[in-house]
């Protein structure tokens, strides 16, 4: 059972603060429920939306989709540097208004510039991705460099939406996003556009998704939009805590390598036919790092509302772990039940996959677990994640092409090897932390 354990307190307040804490880990399980109720719906969508895709593609044809979805998820999460940075402080400011706009003001317009910014250095290294991916062609990829520019305005209203708990509407995004995509995406496709449908819809999708989380944000600060206001001098305090910020993008750059880099670097270390079927493999695999990602985006606001880390109650801490724990055992048991036949469904060359699919599952899992640990203890202040991350994917890099991998089933458990270490890593550093508490 998860615990509810109060931070220490006196004899007079305890038994208020123990019941307080019950309640809002109570209200926090129901958020937990319900975004993790739309994000099954998500994953409901995707499921139908790629067996559909694969229709119009062949094994290899999707393997060179995935390696592109993986680009543009790369970039993705890479802005959630900005996310890491802004949210903590808008958790932090929740109950004042006039901050938060004050923050709007801030973010927005800078989240605009870096997007811009980031869209002409994709499109200036597009000779090389498309040399290292062994594209035939180039159009796909400028199509994703040009919705990069969205991305990061996109993370910073994100930013805003979590850290304000609007949950709900978080997940109902979430939705709609692949309800954009699968209307979008199929109709290209059945217009005969083939590769160009499958981009096409992730990009449309993106700028619908866009408008919609914006226009959102907007009427949310409606009542204070317009008012004059003395300003924050944000930039100051921005430079004040650039190291921080610094961090914040290193830290998603290094997650986002794990995330991602399987789907690239396996397009450049296989054949196009291997590519394929790990590619369509991961679709099925990974999707529960998305099921974690509701417990990580209802836990992670409440933990880095706190300025130190003593204040900060264990089970928050720890209940996250049994959460994962239990979603990463109905996921391995769903893969090794209905895997087959989901698998074959997607496309018969899938089939008889099933090891390399609890492999994927697995590696999520373990990646689910990284992330969200290494958020908490990079907002604690605890630099050395960092070091470790980086060695990690440095391992990784060296053993693929110093000793290249002779199968897809060797390559995926050289993640989930690596990612099992550092997981353990970080809690015996989230261990360090509990005891710091009990002092």
């Amino acid at each position: 059972m998860l615990d509810c354990l109060a931070p220490r307190r006196s004899k007079k307040t305890k038994k208020f603060s123990s019941t307080n804490f019950c309640m809002n880990q109570k209200s926090t399980l129901i958020s937990i429920l319900r975004i993790g109720t739309t994000t099954l719906l998500a994953g409901v969508l995707s499921y139908v939306y790629h067996p559909l895709m694969l229709q119009f593609m062949s094994v290899e044809t999707f393997g060179e989709f995935s390696s592109m979805l993986g680009v543009f998820n790369i970039l993705g999460v890479l802005t959630a540097g900005i996310g890491l940075f802004l949210m903590p402080k808008i958790a932090q400011q929740r109950g004042n208004h006039q901050d938060i706009v004050w923050l709007y003001q801030w973010a927005f317009p800078r989240g605009m510039l870096l997007g811009l910014l980031a869209g002409v250095l994709f499109l200036l290294a597009l000779p090389f991705l498309q040399n290292y991916l062994h594209l035939p062609y180039r159009l796909p990829l400028v199509l994703i460099g040009g919705s990069v520019v969205l991305t990061f305005p996109a993370t910073v209203l994100s930013a805003f939406v979590q850290g304000m708990e609007r949950f709900t509407f978080f997940g109902i995004n979430g939705i709609l996003w692949w309800v954009f995509k699968l209307v979008i995406g199929l109709a290209l496709a059945y217009c005969g556009y083939g590769v160009y449908a499958a981009i096409g819809g992730l990009v449309g999708a993106g700028v619908l998704s866009f408008v919609l989380v914006w226009a959102y944000v907007f009427w949310l600060l409606r009542p204070y939009q317009f008012k004059k206001t003395q300003k924050l001098n944000l930039d100051q305090s921005f430079v004040s805590e650039f190291w921080s910020f610094f961090h914040a993008v290193l830290l998603a750059l290094l997650l986002a390598f794990f995330m991602n880099s399987d789907l690239i670097m396996v397009r450049n270390i296989f054949d196009a036919q291997q590519a394929g079927i790990y590619g369509g493999i991961a679709v099925v695999g990974k999707f529960i790092i998305y099921v974690l990602a509701a417990i990580e985006t209802v836990y992670y606001p409440k933990l880095t509302q706190y300025s130190s880390a003593q204040q900060v109650p264990f089970a928050w801490i720890k209940n996250p772990l049994l959460l994962f724990l239990l979603a990463g055992l109905g996921a391995v048991l769903g893969s090794w039940i209905l895997g087959e036949k989901v698998l074959w469904l997607m496309k018969p060359e899938l089939a008889g996959q099933v090891g390399l699919l609890l492999l994927v599952v697995l590696s999520g899992l373990l990646y689910g677990v990284l992330c969200f640990y290494a958020k908490v203890l990079v907002a604690r202040g605890d630099k050395k994640v960092h070091y470790s991350l980086a060695i990690g994917a440095i391992t990784l890099l060296g053993v693929f092409y110093f000793l290249p991998p002779l199968s897809l089933v060797q390559y995926t458990l050289s993640f989930a090897a690596v990612e099992f270490v550092l997981s353990i890593y970080l809690l015996r550093r989230i261990y360090i932390l509990r005891k710091s508490n009990e002092k």
